[in-house]
């Protein structure tokens, strides 16, 4: 359960830096890596009784993808698109 967590976390990592164009495609490696994350964290706390602080980080998931579909939302009805080459080309 260890590795299938890790394993997760480095194929987000892998496909941020390969999908580092459009907004949503960032928002889904986040997610994904938030996954093996959660994964890891169940599988260290899967003894304790108390598992306050995952429903924290699942809130926090929640409240940071809604933010992220959010700003997507805006940059599409402003600028047109969900490219990151205009942020980069306001920027400058």
């Amino acid at each position: 359960m260890i590795s299938f967590g890790i394993i997760i976390i480095i194929s987000g990592f892998i496909t941020l830096f390969f999908n580092q164009y459009h907004l949503l495609k960032l928002l889904l490696c986040f997610e994904f890596m938030y996954l093996g994350i959660l994964c890891l964290g169940l599988f260290f706390f899967c003894g304790y009784e108390n598992m306050t602080g995952l429903m924290m980080f699942l809130l926090l998931i929640v409240c940071e993808a809604s933010m992220g579909l959010s700003l997507m939302v805006y940059m599409v009805g402003y600028y047109g698109n969900e490219s990151m080459k205009i942020l980069s080309a306001i920027f400058c």
